[in-house]
């Protein structure tokens, strides 16, 4: 099995976007099942005042962009939440056994998060403690390919 995970953070602050793919994984099974994934799990805990925008999608691939530098996700559907901190919440997988979560901050007043997606219940992504200034975001997608 094939399991690709690709996250990302997104800050904006004083106008100018910064973007960091902060790794790509993958990792391999020799196993001759197709042992696709059945749920993601995704927990988020921090400081903020406001509710923050989460988007999940199990419905989406992803385009190579400009000189071939960036991969971006196209979402088919997708789901759109106003969420307080803490909040936690499970998705179960389609046959494709991928997953997007966006978490955005949509308000002026910064929040300071740490996101962590579980994929079958195995910790697949976690960022501590950023800083979410209005319109930045963290972004997981995995992506399962059997073999």
């Amino acid at each position: 099995m094939n399991r690709f995970a690709r996250f990302g953070m997104s800050v904006r602050n004083g106008g100018v976007a910064i973007a960091c793919v902060l790794g790509v994984t993958t990792a391999c099974s020799l196993s001759t099942e197709n042992p696709t994934p059945t749920s993601a799990r995704i927990a988020v805990t921090g400081t903020g005042t406001t509710p923050l925008q989460l988007i999940v999608s199990t419905d989406f691939f992803e385009q190579i962009i400009g000189e071939g530098t960036e991969i971006q996700a196209v979402l088919i559907t997708a789901d759109t939440f106003s969420v307080g901190l803490p909040f936690e919440q499970t998705t179960p997988l389609t046959e494709l056994g991928s997953v997007l979560y966006r978490l955005i901050q949509p308000d002026s007043v910064p929040s300071t998060v740490t996101m962590q997606v579980f994929v079958d219940e195995q910790l697949e992504y976690e960022q501590s403690n950023a800083t979410l200034s209005q319109g930045g975001s963290l972004e997981f997608r995995f992506l399962f390919r059997p073999r």
